[in-house]
């Protein structure tokens, strides 16, 4: 995916999640293990876009992943690429203080402060 349609899917995705907090979806407020309030962090979108990266890579690796007798052989490299892209999640910021979570586990949480807070960007 180029750098435009990268960002035209980030716009529409921010448009999309935005459009979203105003509807009444019927569901709990705060959902079991979330947080309540905003976390603080950065953008919306620099988080959709880590998120995008793990997908991007996490496809990859599958699609570069040979099957040879029952025997599965990942290519190091895509791995690698993965496993950098599943490390930025890990900068996010905890859920809650003296609440540790692994990254994809930060992500959610930030994303569901999103949808409690009504935080966007």
């Amino acid at each position: 995916m180029n750098d435009k349609k990268l960002q035209k899917f980030m716009d529409e995705e921010s448009a999309r999640l935005e459009a979203l907090e105003c509807e009444d979806r019927g569901t709990p407020p705060v959902l079991p293990a979330c947080p309540a309030v905003i976390i603080p962090g950065p953008p919306l979108r620099e988080v959709l876009v880590m998120l995008v990266e793990v997908a991007r890579r996490a496809y990859f690796l599958c699609d570069d992943t040979c099957e040879e007798n029952g025997v599965l052989t990942v290519d190091p490299e895509s791995f690698d690429a993965l496993s950098k892209a599943l490390d930025r999640l890990d900068e996010l910021p905890e859920p809650e203080p003296n609440v540790y979570g692994t990254g994809p586990a930060k992500a959610e949480a930030y994303l569901r402060s999103i949808e409690v807070g009504g935080r966007n960007g």
